[in-house]
Parts: structure tokens; sequence; C-alpha cells
């Protein structure tokens, strides 16, 4: 039996609690190969980019690679929502601009 989601948010949190990161950057590629949802890809890269890792970029490396792959369903789907749900997420919870410029960008080309 796969795990649920939401047993991967709590993992991912126990892992970060306990300093395991290596294990953490696992688990949460893992993951994000296990949803489709937007909203839980948006939350699965929160966590990523504030998580405790050693080095602070390696947090936003893993958020933006989950990104990513919310930016490529929605793009391929023409999914106006869906990219400003991400554009929120990505100025307002992730802090991550250069990524929203993007994401911005792309809703103001996409064809309706």
């Amino acid at each position: 039996m796969s795990k649920s989601f939401e047993a991967y948010i709590e993992e991912i949190e126990s892992l970060n609690d306990s300093g395991k990161f290596a294990e953490l950057e696992k688990l949460i590629y893992e993951c994000v190969r296990t949803i489709n949802d937007i909203p839980s890809i948006n939350l699965l890269a929160s966590k990523a980019r504030w998580a405790d890792f050693e080095d602070s970029y390696q947090g936003i490396e893993i958020a933006q690679n989950i990104m990513d792959r919310a930016i490529e369903k929605a793009t391929s789907e023409n999914d106006r929502e869906a990219l400003e749900l991400i554009l929120d997420e990505l100025e307002n919870n992730l802090e991550l601009d250069d990524r929203a410029d993007e994401v911005r960008s792309i809703i103001e080309n996409l064809n309706d």
C-alpha cells in the first residue's frame, strides 16, 4: 500500500525536526512523484523551502524544482487558475520572485 500525502508530510516534518536532511531531501522527491494536484505540490514546495537545511539554498533549489513540476502541469493543461495559484504561492509563501516573474509571463501569454 502506498503512503498517503498526509503521511509523507508528517514524515517530512519529523525528518526536518530531527536534522536528517539527506533523508529529508530523498523523501521530498519521492513524495513529489506521487502527487498531481497543485495545492499539494505547493504545500510540499513550502515544506522544502522552509526546511532547516544546513545550506538554505538547498531548500530554495528543491522548492524551485517542485514548483517547476506544478508550472509544467498547469501549463500543459492551459490552466490559468492553477497558474495564478502557483504565482500566489511563489510570491507570498515561497518568496521566489524570479520564478514568480516567469509564471506571470506565462499567464500573460496564455491562450484562453
